[in-house]
């Protein structure tokens, strides 16, 4: 991915605003718990990348990036910068039971 580094065997689907905004939802498919462990280290590290870079773009969307829902579920990491992180993870939680 150009946005994320990846461990091995790590598929995601990935869904992005056009840069204006810091919208963002991606879901990464890891072989195993451990992998997702990584996984989330590099996702997190974009998520400090970026919120620097819309600290100097485009301030007012710092607070979507810092306010992230990131986690980890089992194989699987999640990710969605919204401007309703509850409403995000209301969402996550459902589609996991």
């Amino acid at each position: 991915s150009v946005y994320f580094d990846l461990e091995d065997d790590v598929t995601t689907s990935l869904y992005m605003g056009s840069g204006s905004t810091a919208e963002e939802v991606a879901v990464f498919d890891t072989p195993d718990e451990e992998t997702a462990r990584k996984q989330m280290e590099h996702v997190q590290a974009y998520l400090d990348d970026q919120a620097e870079s819309f600290r100097d773009y485009i301030p007012e969307e710092t607070k979507r990036v810092e306010n992230a829902v990131l986690e980890q579920r089992g194989k699987y990491v999640i990710l969605c910068v919204s401007g309703d992180p509850d409403k995000a993870e209301e969402i996550i939680e459902k589609a996991f039971k």
